[in-house]
């Protein structure tokens, strides 16, 4: 890391000095160690040797300068924010893997790729972000190359935290009842009851829409006839050894151990051609 990537970074974060949240967003931008860990996962999968690789929602892109560490051959990044597309692009100017990155900014729907053009695509903690769940996993699948793999970690809905602000459950809500409820409680004279760090957690909630597991194996099973797809891998976890496989049955979220996971993911190959349009 060079010393004008960090402070790019600092001047980057700025604007939220002194948010509840500093620290640990400085910290994620800075230290990349995490994503050695994913990577290797993603090995088990797929050879990253040789691979061409997209980070879906790339943030500064730590996670494509340790998949180029690990033998990638080129990484792309995309990202909606231009703010954290230069960031991105900044950590990787001077690198010798300059020439093999490419960061781009997108609106959030179709992506500039070609159909079947990544043998990896790795997305993390990016979908609760997205506006539309399906249409951002069938363009995963479009791009995606045969026998190669999507690999998916989401935020589990039904863990007791909301892992963005800590605020407890409110998470579990759908989107509208959700929004209702925080509208409520930022009305007067309920908000004055409330912490300006509170105010600013439930504001944050707003645009998130935190898909159940359920959920995002229902598009899995509506495409995957269409775009040849295989899952790999479905399973809760947090992050540690533990892992619980997904299983769809009346009150799987309330009860058991899934219940205590943080984590939720997916992993998905596609066995051949599929998907080779846009899907609207």
């Amino acid at each position: 890391m060079t010393d004008a990537f960090k402070n790019a970074v600092i001047q980057y974060l700025k604007p939220f000095e002194g948010d509840f949240n500093y620290e640990t967003m400085l910290s994620d931008h800075l230290d990349i160690c995490r994503f050695h860990s994913w990577v290797n996962e993603v090995s088990q999968y797929k050879e990253v040797t040789g691979s061409v690789v997209l980070s879906s929602g790339c943030g500064s892109a730590g996670d494509l300068l340790v998949f180029m560490e690990a033998g990638a051959s080129k990484a792309y990044g995309i990202e909606v924010s231009e703010g954290l597309a230069d960031l991105a692009r900044k950590r990787l100017l001077g690198t010798r893997f300059e020439n093999f990155v490419q960061i781009a900014v997108y609106h959030g729907s179709v992506l500039p790729y070609d159909n079947g053009f990544f043998d990896i695509i790795f997305s993390m903690h990016v979908i609760e972000h997205t506006q539309n769940v399906s249409l951002y996993l069938t363009e995963l699948f479009r791009v995606l190359k045969p026998e190669g793999v999507i690999f998916l970690d989401v935020p589990n809905r039904y863990y007791k935290m909301e892992q963005h602000t800590l605020l407890p459950y409110i998470h579990f809500l759908p989107v509208k009842p959700r929004g209702a409820l925080i509208a409520v409680l930022l009305s007067r004279p309920l908000s004055y009851l409330l912490s300006e760090q509170t105010r600013y957690k439930l504001e944050t909630l707003l645009s998130f829409h935190f898909p159940s597991a359920s959920q995002l194996v229902d598009v899995y099973n509506t495409y995957q006839a269409t775009c040849s797809l295989r899952l790999e891998d479905v399973f809760y976890h947090s992050y540690a050894d533990e892992r619980v496989p997904y299983k769809a049955y009346p009150g799987k979220y309330l009860l058991g151990r899934a219940r205590k996971m943080t984590t939720f993911r997916m992993v998905i190959r596609k066995l051949r051609n599929g998907c080779v349009h846009h899907i609207s």
